[in-house]
């Protein structure tokens, strides 16, 4: 490799670091969505547990702000994924905002228009079904959010380590 095609790797991979560290973490001050719809998913989410015989979950404000971050995440870097590309993972997102999380899920959706749709969606499928009904988990956090290519759901499910239920 040329002694030019280095250096340019080399200024390349320099600008992506830098661009990572100024990447916004999830904090426990990024307040979630107060929008009308995070409350009704976590309604509708509650009312299919409680069909189960398992307990609601509890909203956690920790929770909602990894929601909100990765929500706000996708939209600004235009990606669709669990995990966008130079985003920290949902445990370091979960984490970064305080909440200590033994484990954690995430459900996410787009371009559904309503709490109902987006739940439904979710039921229909294996993976977001088994994070609603895991036992495991206790507290939720959802965000949502209106705008190009949505609107976009996330809810994210945990369980912090050391809290037992009653």
């Amino acid at each position: 490799m040329s002694h030019i095609c280095l250096a340019l790797r080399a200024t390349v991979i320099a600008i992506g670091i830098a661009l990572a560290c100024l990447q916004p973490r999830a904090t426990a001050e990024q307040l979630p969505s107060e929008h009308p719809n995070v409350a009704e998913i976590v309604r509708l989410i509650n009312q299919e547990r409680a069909k189960a015989g398992l307990p609601g979950f509890n909203v956690n404000d920790r929770l909602a702000a990894a929601a909100t971050f990765h929500i706000n995440w996708m939209r600004q870097h235009r990606c669709y994924e669990h995990r966008c590309l130079d985003e920290p993972d949902l445990d370091t997102r979960v984490l970064e905002t305080g909440y200590d999380t033994g484990s954690a899920g995430e459900n996410l959706d787009i371009e559904l228009r309503t709490p109902q749709a987006v739940v439904a969606d979710w039921l229909a499928s294996p993976i977001h079904y088994a994070n609603i009904f895991e036992r495991g988990f206790e507290d939720v956090g959802c965000a949502y959010l209106e705008g190009a290519g949505g609107p976009w759901w996330t809810c994210v499910f945990g369980r912090e380590i050391g809290m037992v239920s009653e």
